[in-house]
């Protein structure tokens, strides 16, 4: 029972920190000069300069809305390697 609570517990948060990363992401990113906006601009710049391209990369950049496919593939790239004590790290 108590493990079944705290799987539970976790998977919320987890959720919830995945949303705040999403949320917050988005509006630092579009601003200029903040420490989001150059992770964001490096990490592009790093997967689009590697061997092999990513397939979702590759559709975003020719997408007619790059600007926001580029951005959910960021984030979307971003939480999936979150992990609970790495929030900081993608703000």
């Amino acid at each position: 029972m108590l493990r079944s609570a705290i799987v539970f517990t976790s998977s919320g948060l987890d959720a919830s920190m995945k949303r705040l990363v999403n949320d917050v992401g988005r509006c630092l990113i579009l601003r200029p000069n903040t420490g989001a906006r150059a992770q964001y601009e490096k990490y592009l710049k790093d997967a689009l300069s590697a061997p092999s391209v990513d397939e979702h990369l590759r559709l975003a950049v020719i997408s007619h809305d790059a600007n926001d496919r580029l951005l959910n593939y960021y984030l979307s790239a971003r939480t999936e390697l979150m992990g609970p004590m790495r929030v900081s790290v993608f703000l």
